[in-house]
């Protein structure tokens, strides 16, 4: 029984990506508990009392060689050359990408982006310059991200996107926006795409966490040894892969294009700039991915020769510019940005040492910075040419929320405690250092920054059905039971949640706000 049970998940990875084969991912973490029972149980029937020192040294033994090559091989970002010599990764090749003449061929560049978005409005009237920001979420993120920016360009007539430069943001959120300025690119060309047509919803909604789990079991935990061929050149296979497969199988492969073919567009304004910016492990620092080079976003512009201030990003199309940059595939760009922990593996880029990356939450969960940081690296052209900013900024959690009552804890929730409160709060302090940032921007500028807010909040489910009262008390354990998960699967009512929260009292009055919003002065 053993054996046959061993051999069924052998082949199911064999064939993995055929729908039908797939297990659900209940189903997939019962099975991985029924082989371990079934393995603990042949250890201990064989080897009666010699069974823990076995276990003990074949745990020592795997943990000894799981770093060897053949064990320990990379995960790849899909689309980039791993073939050619790998970039050293130093402080002096990070400062060499962001010496003056870079800094300033790179500025210049956006500078004519920012002109032709210029041109599209009547030369005797300023525009706003919008940034969309958007946090992340996984799945409930992005399809909250995508809600409202549907709802957004429709009570705005058309003009939100036409008059947004740049999309920031984390995890899922950026990839509900991507797949909306995919949308919003392709309506240029084609006549019968509707940008707030529900289907959209549903393929952004669709399940993308069975692939994931499934794949985990028969495949990552066991020796990876599949490849597929992308752009003339071999990848081997992971849970990263069937993340993309899933995802481009649900947006019908409209994200399915490499980094560069976004250059043109971005480059004449018809869609705006979407900066993908995931976590460096190994040092902390942003990489900043863009079709075109950012190098500006690293570093401020009084300290070019970056000496005496430590950079804060990687310009990714500068630093890996002997590994086709260009030709990675968007779809992996946005997984970089996206990779919680556990569930897609961090990506290792080809340099030396292995720069690892993983989500943009960690750094800033809501693409506030780096949007304050563009605005500050343009703001001259921006006084000039602009009637002022606005900040549209869409988050899947309550931005104000009720201070909750301390209970009296166990001795064993004292112990989780601290980890507990560096969890919940993390999106609180980051909340926090957003609201200085922004407010000594405001205060920095001499132009108008305007903000509209969106968000996903269950508190207002509670009080139609009178589980809160008006001023917000509520349970908080009914409130985390009514809020759509954080994963890549939702359920039909966390949708229905998700999908019914833009007819918030405080959703409709930012709705309001910027269906009477003047965008030309």
């Amino acid at each position: 029984i053993q054996t046959a049970l061993i051999s069924f998940i052998f082949i199911l990875g064999f064939f993995r990506e055929i729908p039908a084969l797939q297990l659900p991912a209940a189903s997939s973490f019962m099975l991985l508990l029924s082989i371990l029972t079934m393995i603990v149980g042949a250890v201990v029937f064989w080897l009666r009392e010699w069974a823990t020192p076995a276990v003990l040294a074949t745990i020592i033994l795997f943990n000894i060689f799981s770093n060897s090559n053949f064990l320990n091989r990379p995960h790849s970002a899909f689309g980039m050359d791993y073939e050619t010599e790998p970039a050293a990764y130093k402080l002096e090749a990070i400062t060499q990408t962001l010496k003056a003449e870079n800094l300033e061929e790179d500025r210049n560049n956006t500078l004519q982006i920012l002109e032709n978005w210029r041109s599209k409005f009547p030369e005797d009237k300023k525009p706003k310059m919008i940034f969309v920001t958007t946090s992340g979420g996984g799945q409930r993120a992005a399809l909250w991200t995508l809600r409202v920016l549907q709802e957004a360009e429709l009570v705005s007539e058309g003009q939100l996107t036409k008059h947004t430069q740049l999309i920031t943001g984390a995890s899922g959120g950026i990839i509900g926006a991507a797949f909306f300025r995919e949308l919003y690119l392709q309506s240029h060309f084609v006549e019968n795409i509707n940008l707030n047509d529900g289907k959209y919803l549903n393929q952004i909604s669709s399940d993308n966490l069975n692939p994931i789990i499934f794949t985990l079991l028969v495949n990552d935990l066991l020796i990876r040894n599949q490849y597929f061929t992308y752009n003339d050149r071999r990848y081997l296979k992971d849970r990263g892969y069937s993340f993309e497969s899933q995802l481009n199988l649900n947006t019908k492969r409209v994200l399915d294009k490499p980094l560069s073919a976004y250059i043109e567009s971005e480059q004449q304004s018809l869609i705006p700039m979407l900066l993908i910016t995931p976590l460096i492990t190994n040092d902390g620092r942003k990489l900043y991915i863009s079709p075109s080079p950012v190098s500006y976003m690293g570093i401020s512009p009084s300290k070019s020769e970056g000496w005496d201030e430590k950079s804060q990003g990687v310009d990714f199309q500068r630093f890996f510019s002997e590994n086709d940059p260009g030709g990675l595939r968007f779809i992996s760009a946005l997984r970089m940005g996206a990779t919680f922990p556990f569930i897609t593996p961090n990506i290792q880029l080809p340099s030396k040492p292995r720069m690892e990356v993983m989500d943009s939450g960690l750094s800033d969960n809501f693409g506030i910075q780096d949007a304050l940081k563009f605005i500050h690296v343009f703001n001259d052209w921006i006084e000039e040419n602009t009637s002022g900013v606005l900040l549209l900024t869409i988050r899947d959690s309550e931005k104000f929320a009720e201070i909750e009552e301390k209970q009296p804890l166990t001795i064993m929730q004292k112990l989780f405690t601290p980890l507990k409160n560096i969890y919940i709060n993390w999106d609180n302090v980051q909340t926090l250092h957003n609201e200085v940032s922004f407010t000594r921007m405001n205060e920095s500028v001499k132009f108008p920054i305007e903000r509209i807010e969106f968000e996903y909040s269950t508190l207002q489910y509670l009080k139609e059905r009178g589980l809160a009262d008006q001023e917000g008390a509520f349970d908080p354990e009914t409130q985390e039971i009514l809020r759509a998960s954080l994963n890549w699967r939702l359920t039909a009512r966390e949708k229905k949640s998700i999908i019914d929260n833009i007819n918030s009292p405080y959703n409709q009055r930012s709705l309001n706000r910027l269906k009477n919003y003047e965008f030309l002065k």
